[in-house]
């Protein structure tokens, strides 16, 4: 009767492993996209987290994260592109950021 118990608590546990991984990982990354931008005096305009639809970065590690950026710099001017946070080996322990920027 308490193995039910312990597989459900060991599921609850499991997922909230996962979701401690993924938040610390997408915070990471956000923090690294953020330091990136004010180191190159950019606006940050838009950003956003991208899973499947990954540009230039199609093949990135798991564990990098990838953004669609827009930014804006200190003339105004306004670029979008992509940008790839982490390392391949290391990934979000690596305080590695490229960036591919659109045509």
């Amino acid at each position: 009767m308490d193995e039910p118990i312990v597989g459900i608590l060991f599921i609850i546990l499991a997922l909230a492993g996962v979701g401690v991984v993924i938040y610390g990982q997408v915070s990471r990354s956000q923090h690294l996209l953020h330091k990136w931008a004010s180191e190159n005096q950019y606006d940050l305009v838009y950003a956003q987290n991208r899973v499947f639809r990954k540009g230039p970065f199609m093949w990135s590690g798991k564990n990098q994260v990838v953004y669609r950026i827009h930014v804006r710099d200190e003339q105004g001017n306004e670029r979008k592109g992509w940008v790839r946070c982490g390392g391949w080996l290391l990934g979000m322990l690596a305080d590695k950021v490229e960036v591919r920027w659109d045509s």
